[in-house]
């Protein structure tokens, strides 16, 4: 049996708030949407799915800046959560494909000044 978070004024409305998105009918990702709980600490499931979105965005964050481990090492809790296959790969983009991207949003703008839509030609 998982163990549950901790006990606050907040719990009911954060188990409502959770069941609801969970059953969306209109939300395509509600079946990903983990419980209130915090899991076990060991194997590819130690961490539940619930918190990962958050500690996701900022490992990888850190992972793509290269930052070095401050008091608290934030590298081994990132390799966790790789190891158990949470976070997908990251993909650094070239410099030619950066390039025509900023070429695309010069001709946008050179475009608006001109008074064109890129829906014009369409």
């Amino acid at each position: 049996m998982r163990k549950a978070l901790e006990e606050s004024k907040y719990k009911a409305s954060a188990r409502r708030t959770l069941d609801s998105v969970r059953n969306h009918r209109d939300l395509w990702w509600s079946n990903r949407v983990g419980s209130l709980t915090i899991g076990s600490k060991i194997g590819p499931q130690g961490i539940p799915l619930l918190q990962v979105a958050d500690l996701g965005a900022f490992l990888a964050a850190k992972k793509v800046a290269n930052a070095p481990d401050g008091k608290i090492a934030w590298s081994k809790y990132y390799d966790k959560l790789l190891t158990g296959r949470r976070i997908f790969k990251i993909i650094h983009v070239d410099k030619g494909s950066l390039d025509k991207l900023h070429g695309l949003h010069d001709d946008l703008k050179r475009e608006q000044a001109e008074g064109r839509s890129p829906w014009d030609d369409f």
